[in-house]
């Protein structure tokens, strides 16, 4: 009789782990597609405070670009960055950057150019929604 029990209780706390495991998963995954949407939608709010200049374009036309001043999300001026932006899910954690040659010097800044804080900031304005979002999928998981 007592090994029975054992038995029994040793499949529901494998059941738990991976119950809790698929929850956690689940739970990260829409973080991450929130933090890539916000980020996204962030880059291209405008108006930025930055500095207004013009440059030409590969054809020749002229474009009037408002830069991010220091501290704001960066300013859209040709996508690759917006388009750089995404998430990765791992064992038990996520990752969530710019893969775009130059994210790190707008991230950390430069000795000629303050940062622009993009990642930081998105993590920030939503650091209460992601544990919101864990304890969500983790009751939908043991209902």
């Amino acid at each position: 009789m007592s090994i029975d029990s054992r038995i029994v209780g040793d499949f529901k706390l494998k059941e738990i782990q991976i119950k809790t495991r698929r929850a956690l998963r689940q739970g990260m995954y829409r973080i991450g597609k929130d933090l890539e949407s916000t980020l996204k939608r962030d880059i291209l709010k405008k108006p930025k405070s930055g500095r207004t200049y013009t440059y030409r374009t590969a054809g020749g036309r002229r474009r009037k670009h408002i830069a991010s001043a220091a501290g704001e999300t960066v300013a859209n001026r040709s996508g690759n960055y917006r388009r750089s932006v995404g998430f990765q899910i791992g064992h038990d954690k996520l990752e969530f950057g710019a893969g775009a040659e130059y994210a790190g010097f707008l991230e950390n800044g430069t000795h000629r150019m303050a940062a622009r804080p993009s990642l930081k900031n998105t993590i920030k304005a939503k650091y209460k929604d992601m544990r919101g979002d864990i304890m969500a999928a983790l009751q939908r998981e043991f209902r």
